[in-house]
């Protein structure tokens, strides 16, 4: 994920939510009473957990609707500082703006932190800050915009959300990032087990060509030990140069093939940004999330599968990693051809 935010597409809509009042009420209601606050949260609750079940559906393996609502519930959400900023002469409508307060646990920033550092993105406090809200003591604070109205019977009240809500944006970002935790803690694990099975076998290996060599060095001294002593030496001088040799070619090769990759990679990255902005605005605020997620997941199994391959020499590793999203960039070129239908 190249960018910090969500597209809440859906938040541009009306976005309706009631509750059931006991006892009836006049047919006004005031932007801080406890039956409008009430169902400003409930529909805050609904719009954060069904953004971030769509951000969500493509981890592998997606985390369950239950999990996603442990994770919500696990916030405190408050609004405070309610403001009445007009009213509507023609209806009971009111225009309301207050301080959306998100209190988040301990647990849920260091797991959002994690899974923030193994992408490479901003820790959480300096994402939030960059958005230009508050962010202290693990509680976010930004203005949210909402109305209220009661049904003429005063029995229900109904609120809504006319624009994209700056906070719910960071709220989501955050719970996502730390419900992602256990998936990438589950697929770095798994690369650790890989890695040392292969190292183990590695070694299994070197450990019996070394007991080979000191066999066969054995036999030529038995034979004769001064023609032995030479031969083993001019051996020796010749598998030192030929390592020196591989190892200069080898690293020769990784350095090729990674300038090759990022060259793959830019023109592959290149094609992509073509098709993105031959969309319209429309259709691109639609695909933003999606892509998104498409990316963190290109991003995260690229890299899994280089370090995988390539443990220990890093100039390789970086060259599968680039060479793997480019080719995994270029079937997405054609999937977004087809979904702004572009012509080829």
């Amino acid at each position: 994920m190249n960018t910090q935010s969500f597209n809440y597409r859906r938040l541009t809509a009306i976005l309706l939510s009631c509750i059931l009042l006991n006892g009836c009420l006049k047919p006004e209601i005031k932007c801080s009473d406890e039956a409008s606050t009430a169902v400003v949260l409930s529909l805050v609750k609904s719009i954060l957990a069904e953004q971030i079940e769509e951000e969500v559906k493509q981890a592998k393996p997606p985390p369950d609707k239950s999990k996603i609502s442990a994770f919500i519930n696990d916030v405190t959400l408050s609004l405070s500082d309610v403001r009445t900023t007009k009213k509507d002469p023609n209806s009971t409508k009111s225009f309301c703006v207050a301080d959306f307060n998100a209190q988040f646990s301990n647990n849920t920033i260091t797991d959002a932190d994690a899974t923030r550092k193994f992408l490479n993105f901003p820790l959480t406090i300096d994402y939030v800050r960059q958005t230009g809200l508050k962010f202290e003591a693990n509680r976010l604070v930004g203005s949210l915009e909402y109305s209220v109205q009661p049904t003429d019977d005063g029995k229900k009240v109904y609120s809504e959300l006319t624009k994209t809500q700056l906070p719910l944006v960071a709220t989501s970002e955050i719970v996502t990032s730390a419900l992602l935790k256990t998936n990438f803690g589950v697929n770095v694990a798994q690369q650790a087990s890989q890695a040392a099975s292969l190292i183990a076998v590695a070694k299994e290996k070197q450990e019996l060509d070394i007991e080979a060599a000191k066999i066969e060095a054995q036999k030529i001294e038995a034979a004769t030990a001064a023609s032995a002593s030479a031969a083993k030496s001019l051996a020796d001088a010749k598998t030192v140069q030929r390592e020196k040799e591989n190892e200069k070619n080898k690293s020769d090769k990784s350095q090729a093939d990674l300038e090759s990759a990022k060259l793959l990679l830019k023109d592959a990255n290149d094609r992509l940004n073509v098709v993105w902005n031959a969309a319209t605005k429309a259709q691109r605020d639609a695909a933003l999330s999606n892509q998104r997620i498409w990316l963190k997941q290109r991003d995260f199994d690229c890299k899994a599968k280089s370090e995988t391959a390539f443990p220990t020499d890093f100039t390789a590793q970086e060259a599968l990693r680039l060479k793997c999203e480019a080719e995994v960039t270029l079937p997405r070129e054609a999937e977004l051809k087809k979904a702004f239908a572009i012509s080829p």
